[in-house]
């Protein structure tokens, strides 16, 4: 007799947790279709230097999904928007140390760009992307993005032979710009940079 109560007991609690997860399951889901979407900021209008820095990172998240799609010639051309938006970037609200300090920072992403520009070897394209990344990780951390941006520096163990390499993105799903479809989500969020 109490074999019968138990068993209706685990019964009921198995078809709750079932019930409960499935929402859970469609939320997941909703989730990871929308992280496919090429990961790009939204666009706003910030005043001031971060305003630029958030301008120069939207174009580099370009360069990124061009690399994830393993497409040399969008790479080129988001290469080339990216060295457009270092050109315009104004510093007129930085002190005169950090002019000088964003000023050799833009020096090497313009360089960097222009070798990803100037090529359709995705190996050097991302080569250079490797460098880029480090460069404009370190700006961000050193100039901020507006109030309320957030950017996650993800790491690739296996990225040039397994030496590694990160990247940024803007979602904290795993798309891999080293290898593309062959090793997608090969990667981890290593630091979140909250503003």
């Amino acid at each position: 007799m109490k074999k019968a109560p138990l068993f209706f007991l685990l019964l009921l609690l198995g078809g709750m947790v079932a019930s409960c997860d499935q929402p859970r399951q469609q939320a997941a889901y909703e989730n990871e279709a929308a992280s496919d979407e090429p990961q790009k900021l939204v666009d706003k209008d910030y005043p001031g230097f971060q305003g630029e820095l958030y301008k120069v990172v939207e174009n580099y998240l370009l360069v990124k999904d061009a690399l994830v799609e393993s497409d040399s010639v969008a790479v080129r051309d988001a290469a080339d928007g990216l060295r457009r938006e270092l050109v315009d970037s104004s510093i007129d609200s930085l002190d005169e140390s950090q002019q000088e300090q964003w000023l050799d920072i833009k020096e090497k992403l313009d360089g960097l760009a222009e070798q990803m520009a100037g090529t359709d070897n995705l190996e050097e394209q991302r080569t250079a992307f490797s460098q880029l990344s480090q460069e404009l990780s370190a700006a961000v951390k050193e100039f901020h993005l507006p109030e309320g941006e957030t950017l996650y520096q993800q790491y690739c163990p296996m990225a040039f032979d397994n030496e590694g390499a990160f990247w940024l993105s803007s979602n904290e799903k795993i798309r891999n710009p080293y290898f593309g479809d062959q090793m997608l989500e090969c990667g981890r969020v290593d630091e979140t940079l909250t503003y």
